[in-house]
């Protein structure tokens, strides 16, 4: 369930809340953009359209089947664009299965030492120093295999040696740490190039990549690994708890430059960061010091990695910097304040749910079909089920779905009785209240492409994921609330009725 206060954010609809089915509670006011989902509802295929159907159970979707590569359906529908199901798990029906001319199946994974292969995963050593070793590991064990890491020829690589029970190698796999940049140009290259990026390919990169250009941003080539956040952090001995987004940056632009003038104890503020051209800092000056006009400080003490950062931090009281939120070691992290003050702490919910201002996504990118099965196995692992686990050891957030009691929401729904009174109804408010009695609240959030009606990447695979959770035992009798929310601009009731549709259309979809 999504909690939001009218304010200026991207429009949205917050997945569930979960309540016993045989509650006495009263049903969600349309106006409040509620539905009742359960039973699940199967879509009726127009002409040529085909059936996606999950094998032995009752999940139906339905849309225009755009490909098939032996593997994975790839399926769009106007209000939701392209999503991806594994083959699998799905069986199509309808007569386009057959009418459409899909590409070969990929060859079968298997390993075999009297053929051992080679590949390279190259790019952001956020991903590269930690948690793609431990993907190569489980992958490994995942087909019963033994893994020798061996140092690289080179600065920045390392190699990793898959071996068979007798020793014998099945391939080897070269981590290479660089910039992402070099990484997606290194793409258009090999067959045999993952790429990691903590960031998006940008648009002059993709635009550069010839005839993959056209693809690179499809399901089948950009996949979204795990979940980070930037972390505003501070040494466990200075008092600041919360700081705003606009003070955050006016502190790292050098333009507020002692603690006292945020009202904490202490004397001045030292600045760590990394340089400005590393893809951390570059990240942070996009998301809060060039929306406001703003620069990094000249005076700033400068140190090699996050985890550089946070150690530095940590032992200066005075001290202030910006770290991945799985490198901050003995540092302290600050909530932040946003924009229409909601205040966020950084946790795994709050960025799983996309209300942490400061998140960022981890991205897996081929530019082209990988030919080495070990490519492909390590690419399907590492986006399963099983390598879950692997991401959150390493202190990123998996994309498990997390469900959180409504006791730990009400310093939002305290925040949210505070609206300004132009776009606050006090019986609206009571009846969500009283309506989302006993209810947990999901991580899932649906958000749409600003100004457009279609959905974002991340929210398309939330369907499939929502749809695959509901199918599962323990949310049996059990019902969910999709509650819709615009941002304050335009009239109230206009606003209501958006949010009802677009809560509408997620109950359809799903």
């Amino acid at each position: 369930m999504m909690f939001r206060r009218t304010g200026n954010w991207r429009d949205h609809v917050g997945a569930t809340a979960m309540h016993d089915r045989h509650s006495s509670k009263p049903a969600m006011r349309l106006a409040l953009a509620a539905f009742l989902l359960w039973p699940m509802l199967a879509l009726v295929a127009n002409a040529g359209e085909v059936t996606l159907r999950m094998k032995g159970g009752d999940l139906e979707v339905t849309g225009e089947l755009v490909s098939f590569n032996g593997v994975k359906y790839t399926v769009t529908a106007p209000a939701f664009g392209t999503m991806t199901f594994e083959a699998s798990r799905f069986e199509c029906v309808g007569a386009d299965c057959t009418r459409l001319s899909v590409a070969p199946a990929l060859p079968p994974e298997r390993l075999d030492a009297s053929s051992p292969g080679a590949f390279t995963v190259r790019g952001s050593s956020l991903i590269g120093s930690g948690l793609m070793p431990a993907l190569i590991r489980g992958y490994a064990a995942s087909l019963g295999a033994t893994m020798t890491q061996i140092v690289g020829t080179s600065p920045g690589e390392t190699k990793f040696r898959l071996g068979d029970a007798g020793g014998a190698e099945l391939a080897t796999i070269v981590v290479q740490k660089e910039q992402a940049s070099a990484a997606f140009a290194a793409l258009q290259q090999s067959a045999d190039t993952i790429a990691i990026s903590d960031r998006p390919i940008a648009e002059q990169e993709a635009a550069s990549m010839g005839e993959a250009a056209a693809r690179i941003r499809t399901p089948d080539f950009e996949h979204v690994l795990a979940d980070d956040a930037l972390a505003v952090i501070v040494s466990p001995d200075n008092g600041a708890v919360s700081m705003s987004e606009d003070s955050i940056a006016k502190v790292f632009a050098g333009k507020t430059t002692d603690w006292f003038d945020l009202g904490v104890s202490g004397g001045k503020i030292t600045i760590y960061a990394m340089a400005p051209t590393s893809e951390l800092q570059s990240i942070f000056t996009n998301l809060i010091l060039k929306p406001r006009g703003l620069a990094l400080a000249d005076q700033v003490r400068i140190v090699e990695t996050e985890g550089d950062v946070a150690d530095a931090v940590a032992r200066d009281a005075n001290g202030i910097g910006v770290t991945s939120l799985a490198f901050l070691r003995n540092a302290k992290p600050l909530n932040i304040e946003g924009s229409c003050g909601l205040i966020t702490k950084p946790s795994p919910f709050t960025v799983k749910s996309g209300e942490y201002p400061l998140r960022r996504r981890l991205y897996l990118y081929n530019a082209k079909a990988l030919d080495q099965p070990a490519a492909r196995g390590l690419l399907r692992y590492a986006l399963s089920n099983e390598s879950q686990a692997d991401i959150s050891a390493n202190q990123f957030v998996d994309r498990g779905v997390e469900a959180l009691s409504l006791d730990d929401q009400k310093w939002r729904m305290a925040n949210a009785a505070n609206a300004p009174a132009q776009i606050f109804d006090a019986e609206q408010m009571r009846n969500l209240l009283t309506d989302v009695k006993g209810a947990r609240r999901l991580s899932l959030t649906f958000r749409y492409v600003a100004g457009t009606p279609d959905l974002d990447i991340p929210s398309r695979e939330n369907i499939t994921r929502l749809s695959a959770l509901l199918q599962r035992p323990e949310y049996g009798g059990k019902k969910v609330l999709l509650i819709g929310f615009t941002d304050a601009s335009g009239r109230l009731q206009a606003n209501m009725a958006t949010s009802q549709k677009r809560a509408q259309q997620i109950r359809t979809a799903v």
